[in-house]
């Protein structure tokens, strides 16, 4: 799979434009939203490889927008990620249906590696 899209969502905008910048460079199409309510209109208009989710997003939370789309048709083949700075996020992440997780915070190589096993996976 060459230069695979990753939608990466996060309250923490920083962050974003970091993680973007980096996973750039190492090959990765990335697109960012620091708004929850835009993640369905942002794969509906691009399909994602996968997807990067924090827990806690303003307004919404992100276990629901994971069990959301694991329980649709459309969109339940695509590898979620969820990211927490909680304690818990092991159960969180198994609880919701999400495919692997990531502590806050966190090393960019670590999640390039978590993403390059989801999509060897796929």
């Amino acid at each position: 799979m060459t230069n695979p899209s990753i939608l990466f969502a996060d309250d923490d905008e920083d962050l974003l434009e970091l993680a973007k910048l980096k996973l750039s460079k190492s090959g990765f199409r990335v697109r960012i939203s620091h708004n929850a309510h835009n993640i369905a209109n942002m794969i509906s208009e691009e399909r994602p490889d996968l997807i990067l989710l924090d827990v806690s997003m303003q307004g919404i939370d992100g276990r629901d927008i994971c069990q959301a789309l694991k329980n649709h048709k459309a969109t339940s083949d695509i590898p979620v990620i969820i990211i927490s700075g909680n304690n818990d996020i092991k159960n969180t992440a198994l609880m919701c249906g999400a495919d692997d997780y990531i502590e806050k915070p966190f090393h960019t190589e670590t999640v390039k590696q978590k993403i390059q096993s989801m999509l060897v996976q796929k």
